[in-house]
């Protein structure tokens, strides 16, 4: 669930993931004024649905009023309940992620559905995301697989993406990293930060794509710059290791701190070797055992075997044998 919310909320800038009404496609969000937001909630209360989910994006945003997620959800139901798709599929993310809404995943797949089945093509990807991971209904990825490649043909990214992540592994389809680097591609290309740094790792890895370690560092650079906090990780492993970038431990730290900081527990483990070693940042034994912890608790293994050897070592924390072999099982 967790590598699901973080996709879907890098992904929803709502453009990404639901097309946009043209007059708003024109008008960069910053501009949306007050005096908009007034004249679609006239046009809202006079049984406008397409209104009412733009007036919801508004207040989702805070253009042209005050942020309100609640009162969003309000207008995405208003939408949904006169007939419009995209309002359907706004109400079932909110669901779907907590946001202005209960935490809901079945409710959340009835609106995705109805979204679906009015020809939405992102309400169809994100039934798809549902399906590949078993929220809200039984997993099923060969329903995903349906859904995804339905949602990506008619240009959603966050379905390519989906579909991508399906065939890398063979989830429901024969594996095909080929078909997986093409799909992340398409998505990069569609805006979507999360793809832009799976398809960096193809090309660091040589993974359905010829080895490319300086257009791996690029994709990373792309999804850092765009706000997302695992490219910034990444890309701060190859200025540490100097791949594809001229190594820099300086600004690796500096990467990893960015990334830290925005809640990437791979961020937190990095930034931890580095203070472990004095790699770009003076080093600091104790700062590096706050900082493998606080990504062990996390879930990321690399920081449960840094704060093992700290233990194992009495580096920063007190020399403590029980507690490095029970961090190591748990990096396993």
């Amino acid at each position: 669930m967790k590598l699901y919310s973080c996709i879907l909320f890098a992904a929803l800038q709502v453009v990404a993931i639901v097309p946009m009404p043209s007059n708003l496609e024109t008008s960069p969000p910053q501009q949306q004024s007050s005096a908009e937001a007034a004249s679609l909630a006239t046009e809202c209360d006079s049984g406008k649905a397409q209104s009412c989910t733009q007036l919801g994006l508004l207040y989702s945003g805070g253009k042209g009023v005050a942020k309100d997620l609640k009162r969003a959800v309000d207008f995405y139901q208003r939408a949904c309940d006169a007939g419009d798709a995209a309002g359907c599929g706004l109400l079932g993310f909110a669901y779907a992620t907590g946001a202005g809404a209960p935490l809901d995943a079945k409710r959340a797949v009835g609106f995705f559905q109805r979204a679906c089945d009015a020809g939405d093509a992102a309400g169809c990807g994100l039934l798809g995301w549902q399906y590949a991971t078993g929220e809200g209904v039984s997993k099923d990825e060969k329903r995903a697989d349906e859904l995804f490649s339905r949602a990506c043909e008619a240009g959603n990214a966050l379905a390519c993406e989906g579909l991508g992540r399906l065939y890398a592994v063979g989830s429901g389809v024969p594996k095909d990293e080929s078909r997986a680097a093409q799909l992340f591609d398409r998505a990069c290309d569609g805006g979507l930060a999360s793809a832009c740094v799976e398809l960096g790792k193809f090309y660091s890895q040589g993974q359905g794509v010829p080895r490319d370690p300086k257009h791996a560092a690029a994709l990373f650079q792309q999804a850092c710059d765009a706000g997302n906090a695992s490219g910034c990780t990444s890309l701060g492993t190859m200025y540490s290791a100097g791949l594809g970038v001229p190594r820099a431990e300086e600004r690796a730290a500096e990467l990893y701190q960015k990334a830290c900081d925005a809640g990437d527990a791979a961020g937190c483990a990095g930034l931890g070797y580095q203070y472990a070693s004095g790699a770009g940042v003076p080093k600091d034994e104790k700062r590096a055992a706050e900082l493998f912890s606080r990504a062990c608790d996390s879930g990321d293994a690399g920081g449960c075997s840094g704060l093992a050897l700290s233990y194992a070592t009495g580096a920063g924390v007190p020399s403590d044998d029980k507690r490095a072999a029970a961090l190591y099982q748990r990096a396993c």
